[in-house]
């Protein structure tokens, strides 16, 4: 039996919710030549009911079930070691993808030969139903790996692929890290691609309260180890200068809006959370390399980063945040007396 042309893959933790909408998307593809790799990581709801409901009615699924949840990055590589297709794409178990995704990512990588990364646009839909497009995004062609990776930084590209079955499992994805280490592996996988190209599909990605970037917790901030890894790799990999310095002022610039995070969200957090969460920042703060931070970016207030004082960064950070947030207020009121004017 020929192998399909294209994987997609599913990781499910406890989505009873949305697995549904999630499977019917894929199943619904113009391209039917597809197989589709379910991961359960230990569900404890219905989904893995579900997920044999739909193995049942469709024999382009395969289902896969772990009996002790090992996290996302563990599970998608289980995906990607079990694929048959020549392409691979994930779908995040509470998404769903446009009926031509995986149909637009073939299309490309047909016409672009020497393209090892297909971008897939994304819309975001909001917990009110609403959807949008992310601001900022790059509308382009054809880009080089390293030009994809320094837009990757302020998120003017998505994180949403498809790749070469094999080139996926050359970029395993980052395990050092519970949370975010997708990040890690997409922005490697950028830098080393030959050529990026962005499709014409769409991936639907659905902001809810609970994940963990909406969320107030311990997760969100997890994310400045994650981006530690990955400088430290870029370092042992001798990544060219320019692209570890860009690397480095984002983590930098990561690390004081990780503190404005805590300053907003401190008020919600008992006291053992605030201590670990302020450790977290400590952390990241002591293992920067700011020789190679832009020295604009240092020397501006909020950014000072007084590498030898935890003290004092912290004093700046508190200072720096409260003018925000009285200047927030001023321009608030100004606003509204200009509209009582009118």
């Amino acid at each position: 039996m020929p192998h399909p042309t294209v994987t997609i893959a599913v990781t499910v933790h406890n989505r009873e919710r949305y697995i549904a909408q999630c499977l019917d998307s894929i199943l619904a593809q113009t391209l039917r030549d597809i197989e589709v790799v379910c991961v359960d990581d230990a569900s404890t709801d219905g989904s893995f009911s579900i997920l044999e409901r739909y193995a049942a009615l469709d024999n382009r699924i395969r289902l896969h079930h772990f009996t002790e949840n090992r996290g996302v990055q563990q599970a998608r590589n289980h995906a990607t070691k079990v694929a048959q297709g020549e392409y691979i794409i994930f779908v995040d178990d509470d998404d769903w993808i446009s009926d031509d995704c995986a149909e637009q990512c073939v299309k490309c990588f047909l016409q672009t030969p020497e393209a090892d990364c297909v971008l897939i646009p994304e819309l975001r839909q909001r917990p009110d139903g609403t959807l949008f497009e992310p601001t900022g995004r790059k509308h382009f062609g054809s880009i080089t790996g390293e030009e994809a990776f320094l837009l990757s930084l302020p998120w003017q590209v998505a994180g949403n692929f498809c790749v070469r079955t094999t080139y996926q499992r050359q970029h395993p994805y980052d395990n050092s890290c519970r949370y975010f280490g997708d990040e890690n592996t997409g922005r490697l996988m950028l830098l080393d691609a030959r050529h990026v190209v962005l499709s014409e599909g769409r991936y639907y990605y659905r902001m809810t309260e609970a994940s963990v970037c909406h969320s107030t917790g311990i997760g969100h901030y997890t994310r400045l180890h994650a981006q530690r890894v990955l400088a430290d790799e870029l370092c042992l990999r001798r990544t060219k200068p320019m692209l570890r310095q860009a690397y480095e002022g984002f983590c930098w610039h990561n690390i004081v809006g990780a503190y404005m995070r805590y300053y907003k969200e401190r008020g919600k957090m008992d006291t053992a959370m605030r201590h670990e969460v302020l450790s977290i920042i400590k952390q990241a703060h002591s293992q920067m390399d700011f020789s190679l931070v832009p020295p604009r970016m240092r020397c501006k207030f909020g950014f000072i980063p007084f590498q030898d004082s935890w003290s004092l960064f912290r004093i700046q950070e508190e200072a720096y945040f409260f003018l925000r947030t009285i200047a927030g207020r001023m321009q608030t009121d100004d606003t509204g007396d200009s509209e009582k004017r009118q």
